[in-house]
């Protein structure tokens, strides 16, 4: 996440600054004092929105903590879709198995992508090509919702990685 650091109010260090009302109306140049006065006398607070080496620096009339709060707001929608864990173990039962199967579903509609697999605990291991068959038997319930590239294995687990279609 980037955040901007914006300065305010007593923190803008020019002395002059070009106005903007909180309507993105030009006011001109005014000094930072007199911007700050007409700031505080609607309520809100002197923002410093771009610095110029050249020029004067603009700084905008608004509601900082409002101002704040849109920010976050927009940077949380840029977030993409979170991965999702979906793990059970070989001796999960069928109807488990399918109620799990239904929750991947759901979080396949919301576009989550999905690790759906079975973790091999103990001796379990022995049986990965059995946990393999159970994995790809559950796999056919996502057909046309969901795309894979086969079924993965690691130390313990057993697993595919859904995306949704």
């Amino acid at each position: 996440m980037t955040s901007v650091r914006y300065f305010i109010n007593d923190n803008i260090r020019a002395n002059r600054v070009l106005l903007v009302d909180s309507d993105s109306t030009n006011l001109g140049e005014h000094s930072k004092y007199v911007a700050l006065e007409k700031a505080r006398s609607k309520g809100l607070d002197l923002v410093l929105m771009s610095k110029s080496d050249q020029g004067t620096p603009t700084c905008k009339m608004m509601d900082y903590g409002k101002f704040k709060y849109d920010q976050s707001k927009k940077e949380n929608k840029k977030k993409p879709p979170a991965m999702k864990e979906i793990i059970f173990h070989m001796r999960t039962s069928e109807h488990d198995l399918e109620t799990k199967t239904k929750k991947v579903q759901g979080l396949l509609d919301k576009k989550h992508k999905v690790k759906f697999g079975i973790y091999l605990k103990g001796r379990e291991r022995i049986f990965r090509n059995e946990a393999r068959v159970i994995l790809e038997n559950s796999l056919s319930a996502f057909s046309g919702k969901a795309k894979h590239d086969g079924v993965k294995e690691s130390d313990r687990l057993v697993f595919v990685m859904l995306s949704p279609v």
